[in-house]
């Protein structure tokens, strides 16, 4: 989602007669940074602060203006806008004739940011397997920016905002144009994928129904829907399950994080197990060959045996061809921070291990993150 900011706000700059330049020749360097984890703020610090100097303005954005403030500003005293607030970079540049919010929707990422081409390789998949004639990289459908949610292990979401719907006659006019220009695979993505059209009355399957319209029936084109909130495959069932039939959805990433009702109220998930997973069987029955791909929190305060036992079942229903396994972090921004008790380091570490070794054993693709 940065990653499209960060392109959009490249083409502002030539809009308005920029020129791109290195990191050590610029006039103006622009750094997306993250704050979300220990690793990746400590990251972020220590990049800014490798790059200053006199002689170029340096303008922070991204979430670490909101979460890393007062870190950041004891050694940095320039220019920074939090994601929340990255419309108001006009008032950094009162002399530019042409404005952010005149500047269209990407559905690209820069080709030179670095964290862009394993997110994008993913999906390359689909090329590899013959599938799809993939001639250009995945588009990138962003349904808006911002989360109105409260899950209790998140701190991110006062750098984000609350839910801002992208235009909907943009994003309809983006797909549109990619189709023409030969494009077969769309990833949709968002800080809340499917909130779109929350905040202007409109819904995320309206957005799907209208895509799908004008989407060619002779073309075979896919999309894969990122970061849908349990609570929006519920509710919208029944749209995604007749386009997963008729193969237009051809993976979605839906990000459980727990497979007990117990832990997911303490999380705020707004979602239960028996509701999502009545959900899954109905997908997966009305469209065998869907993809589904799942998140999984580990270490959570209050985390049981009989929790880890429940995540093992679930797995073992098999709806999921990929598991992410993450280990739960602890930020003092976040509610789940007053939440016991704490589960030891070295517990967490052990269940990560079993559960990996688990999936593996049933022949799904598991990833384990481990934040510091």
């Amino acid at each position: 989602m940065r990653g499209i900011e960060a392109e959009k706000l490249h083409r502002y700059f030539l809009a308005n007669r920029g020129r791109p330049s290195t990191l050590k020749n610029a006039d103006i360097v622009c750094v997306f940074g993250c704050s979300i984890i220990f690793a990746t703020d400590k990251t972020t610090l220590q990049y800014i602060n490798g790059i200053l100097n006199d002689r170029q303005r340096i303008i922070i954005l991204g979430c670490s203006p909101e979460l890393s403030n007062m870190k950041i500003r004891e050694f940095f005293g320039g220019e920074m806008l939090a994601t929340h607030s990255l419309e108001n970079i006009d008032t950094l540049f009162p002399d530019f004739k042409i404005k952010f919010n005149e500047i269209s929707l990407p559905t690209q990422c820069h080709k030179s940011l670095d964290y862009a081409k394993p997110y994008l390789d993913e999906y390359k998949v689909y090329q590899n397997s013959g599938l799809f004639s993939l001639m250009t990289q995945p588009q990138i459908i962003i349904t808006g920016k911002g989360c109105s949610n409260s899950c209790s292990y998140c701190s991110v979401r006062k750098a984000l905002g609350p839910m801002k719907s992208y235009k909907h006659e943009e994003i309809i006019q983006n797909y549109r144009h990619a189709l023409k220009n030969g494009n077969s695979v769309f990833i949709y993505n968002g800080d809340d994928t499917g909130a779109y059209g929350s905040d202007t009355g409109l819904t995320f399957e309206e957005l799907l129904c209208d895509m799908e319209a004008i989407t060619p029936k002779n073309k075979k084109v896919a999309w894969v829907i990122d970061n849908l909130h349990p609570q929006w495959l519920i509710k919208y069932e029944r749209i995604i399950t007749k386009l997963s039939a008729s193969n237009r959805i051809a993976e979605i990433i839906v990000p459980l994080q727990a497979a007990t009702d117990h832990l997911l109220d303490q999380m705020r998930r707004k979602h239960h197990i028996e509701e999502i997973t009545v959900v899954l069987d109905h997908l997966k029955k009305a469209a065998p060959k869907l993809k589904l791909s799942t998140h999984f929190i580990i270490g959570f305060p209050g985390e049981t045996e009989a929790d880890i036992e429940a995540l093992k079942k679930l797995i073992d229903r098999k709806y999921f061809s990929h598991i992410n396994l993450l280990r739960y972090y602890e930020s003092g921004d976040a509610y789940s921070h007053k939440i016991f008790p704490k589960i030891e380091p070295d517990t967490t570490q052990n269940n990560m291990l079993m559960l990996r070794q688990f999936i593996q054993d049933r022949g799904i693709y598991c990833q384990m993150t481990i934040y510091e």
